[in-house]
């Protein structure tokens, strides 16, 4: 049977686009918090017309956590923390390694599972994880919260056996612990 050059095409392009990569959910597997590098595990796998098979691990992928040059918002990682997986438009080798300068690419690739970029926090909807109250504005780890609404700042320590470490205070001048707050629960109330 001779193909007409509509099935041609589509079949061009079909297999062009099974190497084009956008995002994809994965798991992390390692985390280096000092290079803010991961090793992640896309979580759906790549179906093909013989079947399916599943993406290798992606290693050396920046972690994007919230920042400008003079703050950053960070948490720890852990292997099994969902993420989406981005990949970058062009390579990403020269821009990672500049100091924020605009770089020529040095290579024609596109799309590539090498140049993966990955951000935490994109889990399944029946996972376990962590849950906001959908109303404030909520900071949680382990046991602790720290809620800011309408009705003020709530700080949550320790857990329901009653064990309640202190919440450590420093010298706004010089950055010295000087002492702590001793509780369970804490509310700052605005005016």
């Amino acid at each position: 049977m001779r193909l007409k050059m509509p099935d041609v095409l589509k079949i061009a392009f079909q297999s062009f686009m099974n190497n084009v990569h956008t995002c994809i959910p994965g798991t992390i597997e390692s985390y280096d918090p000092v290079k803010k590098k991961v090793s992640v595990k896309p979580g759906i796998k790549k179906e093909l017309d013989t079947g399916s098979i599943s993406y290798p691990v992606i290693t050396d992928v920046p972690v994007m956590f919230p920042c400008t040059k003079d703050s950053i918002i960070t948490f720890p990682l852990k292997k099994g923390d969902g993420c989406l997986i981005l990949f970058s438009e062009t390579c990403l080798e020269r821009y990672l390694s500049a100091a924020g300068e605009e770089v020529e690419a040095g290579d024609k690739r596109k799309f590539a599972l090498s140049d993966a970029i990955c951000i935490p926090g994109l889990f399944p909807f029946g996972s376990p994880g962590s849950v906001g109250d959908g109303i404030n504005l909520q900071v949680k780890y382990k046991n602790y919260e720290v809620s800011i609404g309408e009705l003020g700042i709530t700080l949550k320590t320790g857990d329901a056996s009653g064990w309640q470490p202190n919440i450590l205070t420093t010298d706004p001048m010089t950055g010295i612990p000087h002492g702590g707050i001793t509780g369970g629960v804490i509310k700052l109330k605005g005016a």
